[in-house]
């Protein structure tokens, strides 16, 4: 069986992780996987730029990703819509498509594809089985990339419409969360398609260094926050966050350390208890902070599954959030964390809990957790089994 990954990265936020990790468990149990990119950033060999050697490819994607963005600028002016929401196209034809086919793989495992790497219209020339994991909505909703109520305007309509009819026989899809899955069923898209949910993958070899971590009950408490973009993506709460923190200002034992930005946001400069740890590429150094960390907290709107959430308990660290998506497969309230509502909530259960550091009852109950529901076992065969009903 020959597995042929398709993903713009093999590291840039989640999508790009979870594609690599998938990928390296698949050769670490001798099945025959290869990862293309645009960009890459791994040293696996068995990964490939198709850019990298080819500078008139490189070119073009440049130049057509900026003439969808345009595109894209030009109708949010006109119809009035936020201009800071994700949103996507691909619907110009690049040479892509012959690079897939010259592999000659039994299953084409599509990935994040944005950035006008795929084209719709391209994806029914792909020969061979194709699986595509919805590590966000825009594969079943137009041109966004979550679904957040809003209207559509006639480039929105035309984009899904395009979807509906180009969209070839062939496909099958991978949903990471329950949730997702149940968006993806309600949409205009689904219909005659496959959908299983197979959750994304921790590296365990990784995170069984930190598993053990010795409980602190130092009266300091450690809360991990951040993400890719923290400060300017809508979707990840730092709003929230900046409300949790002025509320918990007079307690300089609570320390907020946020990583995904390299430089303090003006808005927290006044705040004596944040630190901003950077930007961590490094998954073993982001695992050893974790385990430090009393909580890890998600306040995100929408997590097609939650891969932080998900590091967190595998290492022992259980997560704060809210009642939304993915999430709700990852934290459960008193065994992996809570789930609130509410930011106020948040704010109270912070404020009424004096020992608001991580016990060791709850770490022991997020191991336990993870390993019944997430371990590499259970998501590799999962995958394999999938790969095998679809040939």
């Amino acid at each position: 069986m020959k597995i042929l990954h398709i993903s713009y990265s093999d590291a840039e936020g989640g999508a790009g992780v979870a594609c690599l990790r998938l990928h390296k468990l698949l050769l670490k149990n001798k099945i025959d996987s290869t990862l293309l990119v645009i960009n890459k950033h791994s040293s696996v060999n068995s990964v490939f730029s198709v850019t990298e050697r080819n500078i008139f490819l490189y070119v073009y994607f440049k130049i057509i990703n900026r003439i969808s963005e345009l595109i894209l600028k030009l109708d949010s002016l006109f119809v009035r819509k936020r201009r800071d929401i994700h949103r996507s196209l691909n619907v110009f034809p690049n040479k892509l498509v012959n690079i897939i086919n010259s592999y000659e793989a039994d299953i084409i495992h599509l990935h994040w594809i944005n950035g006008e790497m795929l084209s719709i219209y391209d994806i029914k020339k792909i020969s061979g089985n194709i699986i595509w994991t919805l590590h966000d909505s825009w594969p079943f909703l137009s041109t966004y990339h979550h679904d957040l109520g809003l209207n559509l305007s006639n480039l929105d309509k035309c984009i899904l419409n395009i979807k509906a009819k180009h969209y070839p026989d062939n496909l099958s899809f991978i949903s990471p969360s329950h949730w997702m899955k149940k968006q993806f069923l309600s949409s205009i898209i689904s219909s005659g398609y496959n959908c299983k949910v197979i959750p994304n993958l921790v590296t365990e070899a990784l995170k069984n260094d930190f598993a053990d971590t010795r409980i602190s009950n130092s009266g300091v408490v450690n809360v991990l926050i951040g993400s890719v973009n923290f400060y300017n993506n809508s979707n990840k709460g730092f709003n929230s966050l900046i409300k949790i923190i002025d509320s918990v200002k007079g307690n300089e034992n609570i320390i907020f350390n946020i990583f995904g930005e390299s430089e303090l946001h003006e808005s927290l400069v006044k705040f004596k208890n944040v630190n901003i740890l950077g930007i961590i590429n490094d998954e073993q150094k982001m695992l050893k902070i974790m385990s430090e960390s009393d909580w890890v907290f998600n306040l995100s709107k929408i997590e097609s599954f939650g891969l932080v959430a998900c590091e967190s308990i595998s290492i022992g660290t259980p997560v704060i959030c809210f009642n939304t998506s993915g999430l709700r497969d990852i934290v459960k309230n008193d065994i992996t964390g809570y789930i609130f509502n509410e930011v106020d909530e948040i704010i109270s259960f912070i404020n009424t809990n004096s020992n608001f550091y991580k016990s060791k009852q709850l770490h022991n109950k997020c191991l336990a957790f993870y390993q019944e529901n997430f371990s590499e076992e259970i998501i590799i065969n999962s995958h394999i089994q999938y790969y095998e009903q679809t040939l």
